[in-house]
């Protein structure tokens, strides 16, 4: 059976997708099959129970639904399972609309684990070859991006181990790797492979 709060984010998806795109009936059936995705709802409910984690504003499970990040990455589970079922325009539409709406542009190509949570999402950036491990904290206006083109299908993209605070207007650019419990404070460019700290994230920190 679906969480209320899974049920809840995908009625605000499915009436953002009815408000400013012309979805086709068998889209809103896919968005419509996605309420009993089991794994699909497993990974919201690990963003959720994170997010209750880092997040000092949440009072109760209840206020999750009132957080812009938790629908930032509801969008992008359910455009990364398009690409995987084969419907890439759907996904890249979504892509394309959530990024001129609410100016967050994540590919639904990179992979971002259950357990994430992006406090004020506004302005992140997230490249097709990311990868993001679990309980790692993103701020506003981060960019996990590349330092141009690479041959052969290589990864051009950060990947981020886990356990990891990106602070705000953050960039970490190029496919290179921060370690488990690394931090990246607000305003850093990095482009080097970071190591990691060995700590585990459990309260919120604030680079915001």
């Amino acid at each position: 059976m679906t969480s209320p709060l899974v049920e809840s984010l995908m009625d605000e998806l499915e009436q953002f997708l009815i408000r400013h795109m012309p979805a086709p009936v068998s889209l809103l059936s896919s968005i419509e099959r996605l309420r009993d995705h089991a794994e699909l709802a497993s990974h919201v409910q690990a963003d959720g129970h994170f997010a209750l984690e880092v997040d000092a504003s949440l009072r109760s499970s209840d206020d999750l639904t009132l957080k812009k990040g938790m629908l930032v990455l509801l969008a992008y589970r359910v455009a990364h399972h398009w690409i995987a079922e084969g419907h890439a325009a759907w996904a890249f539409t979504l892509q394309a609309l959530w990024a001129n709406y609410v100016s967050v542009d994540i590919d639904p190509r990179c992979n971002i684990a259950p357990g994430v949570y992006f406090d004020h999402p506004t302005g992140i950036v997230i490249g097709e070859t990311a990868r993001i491990g679990p309980r790692v904290l993103l701020y506003h206006g981060v960019t996990l991006g590349s330092l141009g083109p690479m041959s052969g299908g290589s990864r051009r993209h950060p990947a981020l181990q886990g356990d990891n605070v990106i602070g705000c207007g953050a960039s970490v650019l190029g496919p290179i790797t921060i370690g488990r419990g690394a931090r990246v404070r607000a305003g850093e460019i990095v482009t080097d492979d970071r190591s990691a700290s060995g700590s585990k994230l459990t309260k919120q920190v604030d680079h915001a």
